[in-house]
Parts: C-alpha cells; sequence; structure tokens
C-alpha cells in the first residue's frame, strides 16, 4: 500500500513538471526488516518491502538469506550494499 502510494506520488504529469524543475524523488525507507518471529523465513519482510527507488536498512544476515533466495515481489529491483548509496 505504501509502495503504491509512492509510484502514483512520483509519476505523472505534476511530478514530471517538478522533476524538470530539478525536484528528486524521495525514496521510502524500510527499517527493521529483519524477521523477529523464528517461524517465519529469514526473508520474509524484505522480499515484499523491497523494489526500485527504496532503500532498505537490511541486516548483514538477513541480506545473505535474501541473496540466496533472491525473490522479490517487486517486477524488477535495484540492491546496493554501500553504505553510501542514497
Amino acid at each position: 500500500m505504501a509502495y503504491e502510494h509512492f509510484n502514483k506520488l512520483f509519476s505523472g504529469a505534476r511530478w514530471e513538471a517538478l522533476r524538470k524543475a530539478g525536484a528528486r524523488t524521495q525514496r521510502p525507507l524500510w527499517a527493521s526488516t529483519s524477521t523477529k518471529d523464528p517461524r517465519y523465513p529469514d526473508t520474509y519482510y524484505v522480499e515484499e518491502l523491497i523494489g526500485p527507488d527504496t532503500v532498505d536498512t537490511i541486516p548483514p544476515a538477513t541480506l545473505a538469506a535474501f541473496r540466496s533466495t533472491a525473490r522479490s515481489a517487486a517486477a524488477s529491483t535495484k540492491t546496493s550494499t554501500s553504505p553510501s548509496a542514497s
């Protein structure tokens, strides 16, 4: 739901006019996406939240689990392990 709102907000004629005037996309930040309940897979939240133009404060163990399964609800993904990527 939040990602759908984000996509609507940063698309269309209004956004294109703002972008041409110098506006930049403010990306959603998903925080604390490690799984706390041992009954759920390590990637339970990440698979649903990771996607283009998003930032995730993914813990190393969750990142390793995601890399091994590489499933995402998004059609395409952009991932970075660089702490300076923003």
